[in-house]
């Protein structure tokens, strides 16, 4: 008897281990690339930007409707964008876009959140 209690005992604390586990990488994906996103600054490095996000889901040239930061319309410095890295969400719809110039440095950034 003592011992079915020990394996139903086991498998629940393990159950819920797991569901414990998986909430916290879920919640951690959600918050991470808003939480680099909220610290970035104008002059960033590329380099900078890699090791906090990561590699980008997708890279692309910049165009005039993405050079701005962070939704303000766009400035002399965020026309200097020449390429944007992308980043997109695992867990939502949520994108996120940051725009360098040809040094390497962030001029630009923009959140964008599907419907």
């Amino acid at each position: 008897m003592t011992t079915h209690r020990s394996r139903v005992w086991i498998v629940v604390s393990s159950t819920l281990l797991l569901i414990i586990l998986i909430s916290a990488l879920i919640a951690f994906q959600l918050s991470r690339y808003g939480r680099e996103y909220a610290r970035l600054t104008r002059g960033t490095t590329r380099v900078e930007v890699l090791k906090r996000f990561g590699t980008p889901g997708d890279v692309r040239k910049c165009d005039s409707r993405s050079s701005s930061w962070d939704g303000n319309s766009v400035d002399e410095t965020s026309k200097t964008c020449v390429e944007e890295f992308w980043y997109f969400s695992k867990v939502s719809l949520e994108q996120w876009a940051i725009g360098f110039d040809k040094n390497g440095r962030v001029v630009s950034k923009a959140y964008l959140l599907s419907p």
